[in-house]
């Protein structure tokens, strides 16, 4: 990476993940095919000044060839997660798909509802994906929606561990942590899931 360039992910930032915040170019690290496309746009954000933008076709993919950083869950209090911020425009009757694995491989995936519109925030533990997370994942693979159009992310964490109260359910994700709802201890603010604006 050039030493000259705003740092684009910052290596154990955090325990045991990279976080990208996209304040500069298009990480080398993360490209796109079918057709779409990759910028770095200042339309909206959530950390800084800008957030990464794909113009997806129908059915392409947003592929991020690092490291994810998994680790079995060594304690069931902060189990590995994904995290992001991802911005929609408009409500849409469709789901984005995530897959993460070794090269082409599949380990563990999961899909979100793309019905919301504004900044959503996406917490998803690995231990609630399909599949089995495995040590020396190296992808993550994003997969659009049957229908063309634009998604913004910011603030792309692979895997860290975090408290298991934070990821709640909700319609955008609502498979993940059933048990914060209905556990005697469960989180009544409701978490990251349910957090959206249109800034």
């Amino acid at each position: 990476m050039n030493n000259s360039s705003k740092t684009q992910y910052v290596e154990n930032l955090e325990p045991g993940g990279y976080m990208y915040f996209f304040e500069n170019q298009v990480p080398a690290t993360i490209t796109t095919d079918g057709g779409s496309t990759l910028t770095i746009s200042s339309q909206h954000a959530r950390d800084g000044q800008q957030s990464l933008q794909w113009l997806f076709t129908q059915g392409s993919r947003l592929i991020l060839n690092q490291e994810v950083g998994f680790q079995p869950q060594a304690d069931e209090a902060t189990p590995h997660t994904f995290l992001t911020w991802l911005y929609h425009a408009e409500p849409l009757d469709e789901q984005l798909t995530f897959h993460f694995g070794q090269g082409e491989a599949v380990n563990a995936s999961f899909s979100i509802s793309l019905a919301f519109s504004g900044w959503r925030g996406i917490a998803v533990p690995f231990r609630d994906m399909q599949g089995e997370a495995i040590e020396g994942m190296d992808r993550l693979t994003i997969i659009a929606p049957e229908s063309a159009g634009q998604l913004l992310f910011d603030q792309i964490i692979l895997s860290i561990p975090v408290d298991h109260r934070w990821p709640t359910p909700d319609y955008v994700v609502p498979f993940i942590n059933p048990a914060v709802n209905t556990g005697p201890n469960k989180n009544w603010d409701g978490g990251i899931n349910v957090r959206s604006d249109a800034a």
